[in-house]
């Protein structure tokens, strides 16, 4: 699980496994494969492995995220 925090110009994770963001505080827009929705705090999405995919500030308090990356058998 990582701690993540993004301002206005974005912060991109890598497009390695599916992934589990939840937004903790602050308002912005997450893209997906160049697909936008808006979120904010308490809001959970998933990123399937492969995707690119960038979450940006847009309101006045920082975007603050938590992120898992779920790994299967190996």
């Amino acid at each position: 699980m990582s701690l993540t925090r993004a301002d206005t110009s974005g912060y991109s994770f890598q497009a390695d496994r599916f992934r589990i963001v939840s937004v903790v505080r602050g308002q912005g827009v997450v893209t997906i494969e160049g697909i936008d929705r808006p979120v904010s705090a308490h809001v959970h999405f998933g990123v399937p492995g492969g995707m690119t995919c960038t979450i940006r500030q847009t309101g006045d308090d920082p975007l603050v995220a938590l992120d898992a990356l779920i790994k299967g058998k190996e």
